[in-house]
């Protein structure tokens, strides 16, 4: 299956998950395409001055993009909205302030989610920002580093 493929599937599933309309749909993919665009700039630079801008405006394109989906849902949406971004983010949203307010972690636990998202992050940023190559290998070592992450914050909310 070609990568554009996976795109669109996910995509159909974020559709139906959320119920959206054919118009909330296309004004998402405009958000989403415009939002893009501004990565696809940062191609004329040299690879380690486009790593470090990448890494410096991803977080608030995702905040960006979320802010725009969010005003577009209807009253009902929202719920199953977040309940998406939360299983795409994994246990890394773990690390979210609101998400440990919920959970009630001690301050050891806290620190050491931090510690573990920090790490992981650091060798997801390097392996998928590292190089310009992108394909399936490249995908399934990301995929395993995330699952080896979730692991290991998953096993800080347990005795063992």
């Amino acid at each position: 299956m070609l990568m554009a493929d996976l795109v669109e599937a996910a995509d159909e599933m974020v559709r139906n998950a959320l119920g959206l309309s054919k118009e909330q749909a296309r004004e998402i993919a405009g958000v989403a395409k415009d939002i893009s665009a501004r990565g696809d700039e940062l191609k004329s630079l040299a690879p380690l001055e486009r790593r470090s801008k990448l890494i410096e405006m991803l977080p608030g394109l995702e905040k960006e993009f979320v802010a725009h989906v969010e005003a577009m849902l209807d009253d009902e949406q929202p719920t199953t909205f977040e309940n998406l971004v939360l299983q795409f983010r994994g246990a890394k949203s773990l690390a979210e302030s609101s998400i440990l307010a919920e959970l009630q972690l001690t301050t050891e636990q806290q620190q050491e989610i931090a510690a573990i998202v920090a790490e992981h992050d650091s060798r997801i940023e390097e392996a998928v920002l590292g190089s310009a190559e992108l394909g399936p290998l490249k995908f399934a070592s990301v995929a395993g580093m995330r699952k080896k992450r979730d692991m290991e914050l998953l096993a800080v909310l347990t005795d063992e």
